[in-house]
């Protein structure tokens, strides 16, 4: 008899309060659109806003950021996701490089070819529909966040959104991470977790929740 693979996991569910504020924030501001032509976001066909927060990579330069566009132009929103992120991952060990934000987005199906590990994805907002896919397997992160293996398994939403939806993602980046073990620093601090022996391992965070060698 062959065992079930488990594909993802549910953590423990936030209380929606722990969202009021960034909810109010987010709906002050315009996101950035994206598209398919946008480069790294080739499996999405439809029109969407979308960004990172925390550190970024740049594909066509090949440049990491300390902290992207959106995390700079907007340090209230920055921080208070990196409360989130802390509240959410601490309770799992799980490290975070960057934060992925989707509005209102329905995906097609796909993999996240640039992570590296475990991801967790967690939505919020007034919103009905819009669940999460994986490998044909119905989940809901509405105030619930999921751990899952984003690059290993197929993930896409059904279209049936309605409303307002926000989703974070919160992952390590597959060039990130390279980029820091090349540097080989064991006091390297990566926005509320560190990468020290190994992406697993916490280290103490820093007063700006930003990098610092």
């Amino acid at each position: 008899m062959t065992e079930e693979i488990k594909k993802f996991t549910y953590l423990n569910p936030v209380d929606p309060k722990e969202f009021s504020k960034l909810y109010e924030m987010l709906e002050k501001i315009k996101l950035p659109i994206k598209q398919g032509k946008t480069i790294g976001r080739a499996n999405f066909t439809e029109k969407h806003r979308a960004c990172s927060w925390g550190m970024s990579y740049h594909f066509t330069r090949h440049i990491i950021h300390e902290k992207s566009l959106m995390s700079k132009k907007h340090p209230e929103i920055h921080n208070e996701l990196m409360r989130i992120g802390r509240l959410i991952c601490h309770s799992v060990c799980q490290p975070f490089t960057t934060i992925y934000m989707n509005k209102n987005i329905q995906c097609d199906p796909h993999k996240d070819t640039s992570n590296h590990g475990d991801l967790i994805i967690v939505s919020f907002g007034e919103y009905e529909g819009g669940d999460l896919i994986i490998e044909g397997e119905r989940a809901c992160a509405k105030y619930h966040p999921i751990l899952f293996d984003g690059a290993k398994y197929e993930h896409w939403n059904p279209k049936d959104l309605v409303g307002t939806k926000y989703s974070l993602v919160f992952f390590c980046h597959k060039a990130i991470i390279r980029a820091l073990e090349a540097k080989n620093s064991s006091k390297t601090r990566v926005e509320g977790f560190g990468l020290k022996d190994h992406p697993r391992h916490p280290v103490e965070e820093d007063e700006n929740n930003s990098i610092s060698s």
